[in-house]
C-alpha cells in the first residue's frame, strides 16, 4: 500500500523521527539519511524538536537533493 499526499506525492514507507535528539540531532539525522531514510519528521514543536539542526544535517549529509526528501 502506498500513501500519498493530497497533491499526489507518494510518501516514503518509513520516517525518521527527530524528537528528543537534542544536540545529537545533526549526527543522527545525517546517519539516517546516509542509511537511506528519505522522510524526516520534525513536527514543528520547538520543545522537543530542533528543526535548525535537521537543516544542518541536510546540508552535511549531501546524499539527496531536497526534492527527493519528505520533511
Amino acid at each position: 500500500m502506498t500513501l500519498t499526499t493530497q497533491s499526489g506525492r507518494a510518501l516514503p514507507p518509513i520516517f525518521y523521527g527527530t524528537a528528543w535528539k537534542k544536540e545529537k540531532t545533526i549526527s543522527l539525522v545525517t546517519l539516517a539519511l546516509e542509511s537511506g531514510f528519505r522522510a524526516v519528521d520534525t513536527a514543528c514543536q520547538p520543545k522537543h524538536y530542533r528543526e535548525d539542526l535537521v537543516g544542518e544535517a541536510l546540508i552535511r549529509a549531501s546524499v539527496a537533493v531536497r526534492a527527493d526528501l519528505f520533511l
